[in-house]
């Protein structure tokens, strides 16, 4: 059987943290969204200052690419 690894909690507060890390530093206020390799969301920060919508965009489901 195999088996692939997968995204822990623990893993999508680390993206999370340097992703809020960037955003602060260049001044964006964002939603950021951290979505596993299904497109399932694990995590959704929205930041102050972000703009209405801006949530529905970052957790849209993006289309694979072949």
């Amino acid at each position: 059987m195999r088996m692939k690894p997968a995204m822990t909690l623990a893993d999508a507060k680390t993206m999370m943290a340097a992703a809020e890390a960037e955003a602060a530093r260049n001044k964006w206020g964002v939603v950021i969204a951290i979505l596993n390799d299904g497109g399932r969301i694990v995590a959704v920060h929205r930041m102050d200052g972000a703009r209405p919508g801006n949530d529905q965009i970052a957790i849209a489901r993006r289309p694979r690419r072949r």
